[in-house]
């Protein structure tokens, strides 16, 4: 059994999943439900959306995290809210480490020495990028002004160089990779118009893309990035964006809770790009079982 603990908002990507054969069974809980019962069933327990979490809670959950992994067989948990970088931290580091090439910094930082364009980030919400491109630093100026008179704190405005290029004219193609225990796993790729690459839009993909997707299913290209940022960010279950600039990775992110709703769940995906995902869902569904654990007899919680 796997149980996913999360903030209520997030366990809709649990909730939503269709019945799939490939899985092991599993289900959403919340934090407060983990704080409150009285019996801890035997499962793994998946820590999801540390980086939502205030200190109170993140701490409280590291308990958690500990007690679960103290109770022995049939008893595992990923993702210690103690030490999880969240996305301000994790990029900071990464551009220090000199794995990525563009810097991050809080809009309450000294903001001298940044690279134009940048761009306006929630440091904590998985929300797409609050301005345009911005390429001095009076438009910045004036668009924090605009985001805080908005309503948003200036200690969750992250301000991110701009770090990406299209392979092909008007073509994006955004990366990522699993890690689900101690396996590594790809993700197809995702395809966009703009630097900004969320979901797969309405472009041309022909079949020299669909080659390089099936290639990265393959050969897992990323599987020694990944390895290093997650160990850096401390999380042992996630997943990491990769984009290709001037030749090397960069990566724009470690998303907590990646929404593992398979192909069969989104139906509007292109036609041309099934047979790639469907190598990734099986991938990550073969990952999954080998977190999975066994029934047994609950635990006692923590008192």
């Amino acid at each position: 059994m796997l149980i996913y603990i999360g903030p209520r908002r997030q366990t809709h990507v649990v909730r939503h999943a269709l019945p799939d054969e490939r899985r092991p069974r599993w289900t959403g809980r919340t934090y407060s439900w983990l704080f409150r019962t009285p019996r801890l069933p035997a499962a793994t327990y998946i820590f999801v959306g540390v980086d939502r979490l205030d200190m109170g809670e993140r701490r409280l959950a590291a308990q958690f995290y500990r007690h679960i992994n103290a109770q022995g067989p049939g008893f595992r948990a990923l993702n210690d809210s103690a030490i999880g970088m969240g996305r301000y931290r994790l990029l900071r580091t990464l551009y220090q480490r000199g794995i990525n090439q563009f810097n991050a910094c809080l809009a309450t930082e000294p903001l001298d020495g940044l690279r134009w364009p940048v761009f306006v980030r929630s440091a904590t919400m998985s929300l797409p990028p609050l301005s345009d491109l911005l390429t001095t630093r009076g438009d910045l100026d004036g668009a924090l002004a605009r985001l805080v008179d908005a309503g948003h704190p200036p200690e969750d405005l992250l301000i991110i160089e701009h770090c990406a290029e299209p392979f092909a004219p008007g073509l994006y193609r955004k990366q990522a990779e699993y890690r689900i225990g101690d396996r590594y796993v790809p993700n197809a790729s995702i395809y966009a118009a703009e630097w900004y690459v969320k979901r797969s839009t309405s472009v041309i993909v022909d079949d020299s893309h669909i080659a390089f997707d099936m290639a990265v299913m393959r050969d897992n290209p990323y599987a020694e990035l990944a390895r290093d940022v997650f160990a850096i960010a401390g999380v042992d279950y996630g997943r990491i964006d990769i984009g290709i600039v001037g030749g090397r990775p960069q990566v724009y992110e470690l998303n907590f809770n990646p929404d593992l709703r398979s192909q069969r769940d989104w139906p509007a995906k292109q036609a041309t790009l099934v047979t790639a995902w469907t190598l990734s869902d099986d991938q990550v569904y073969a990952a999954l079982h080998s977190i999975d654990s066994p029934s047994g007899r609950a635990a006692r919680t923590l008192t």
